[in-house]
């Protein structure tokens, strides 16, 4: 927008590219489902959060928010230069213990805690807030090194592990979110073909398959042959605008406008087919 006369470091190129575009998409449905679905369902009477509870998710926040500012240090490190790359030791160490590690638990211990929540819906719950935290540090991550060369090494040996990590908290934060939207069903099956990917070396006959390192496998899963396949191509490219739209027809009245519209028009006959005078008298002769 400033052609190129003003730099602002970190803003993304427009239009954005297609991976990042489908990452924000599904970063932003996660944040939206986490603050409007509660983990629990709609209580008779509100029951209070336990303690326990609420206290425990503060040290979660506090390793979820660590690991969104490592992501963010990553990008200035990339930004200033530095060459990344799925073999260096020192970015390795980064990636697994200041970035992977608490977002895992970050991760893992609130989706734990919200299987234990008995709050109601009426209010936001403290581990809710951590898991769109850790929504946070998956998208920022994946769109900064998806922005470089690693890109290309993913479902290889060289992707850096830093991908199947947040590959990995992602999965497991889309799967809390269908438990809490459509139940235990869906997220079974996905558990089972999940299990399925690493017990199928063991497997005899037809359902024998090749032996997969986890970090191979999930390097793969954030790419357009996994979450970013044609299904969230199609909502975040066709489906949202009708979404948007619709939404706006509603908070604008102007839905509201061509219903009462059409009933100006058609809302005194039957069926909404007004009767011409002549087919009326023609009827009685």
């Amino acid at each position: 927008m400033t052609g190129g006369l003003v730099d602002i470091p970190f803003l993304p190129d427009f239009p954005i590219e297609t991976w990042n575009f489908r990452i924000a998409h599904v970063a932003g449905a996660l944040i939206l489902g986490f603050l409007m679905f509660s983990a629990t369902g709609f209580a008779d009477g509100q029951k209070p959060s336990s303690r326990a509870i609420r206290v425990a998710a503060y040290p979660l926040l506090i390793c979820g928010l660590f690991s969104l500012g490592m992501a963010f240090y990553f990008a200035w490190e990339i930004a200033s230069g530095s060459n990344w790359n799925g073999i260096n030791k020192n970015i390795r160490f980064n990636e697994i213990w200041l970035y992977g590690a608490p977002l895992w638990g970050a991760t893992g211990g609130s989706i734990i805690l919200s299987w234990f929540d008995k709050q109601s819906r009426g209010r936001f719950a403290p581990h809710d807030f951590v898991l769109v935290v850790s929504t946070l540090a998956v998208a920022v991550y994946l769109i900064t090194i998806y922005g470089t060369q690693m890109r290309n090494s993913t479902g290889t040996a060289f992707a850096p592990v830093g991908i199947s990590m947040a590959a990995v908290a992602g999965t497991a934060l889309i799967m809390e979110l269908t438990r809490r939207v459509a139940g235990m069903a869906l997220v079974v099956i996905a558990t089972v073909f999940l299990i399925y990917v690493f017990i199928g070396e063991f497997l005899p006959s037809f359902l024998n398959s090749p032996a997969i390192t986890w970090e191979r496998f999930f390097s793969q899963v954030y790419t357009d042959a996994g979450v970013l396949g044609p299904t969230t191509a199609v909502s975040s490219t066709y489906i949202i605008l009708f979404i948007i739209f619709a939404a706006f027809l509603q908070a604008s009245k102007v839905g509201d406008y061509f219903v009462n519209f059409a009933f100006a028009i058609a809302g005194k006959a039957r069926g909404g087919q007004r009767r011409s005078p002549f087919l009326h008298r023609a009827s009685w002769a």
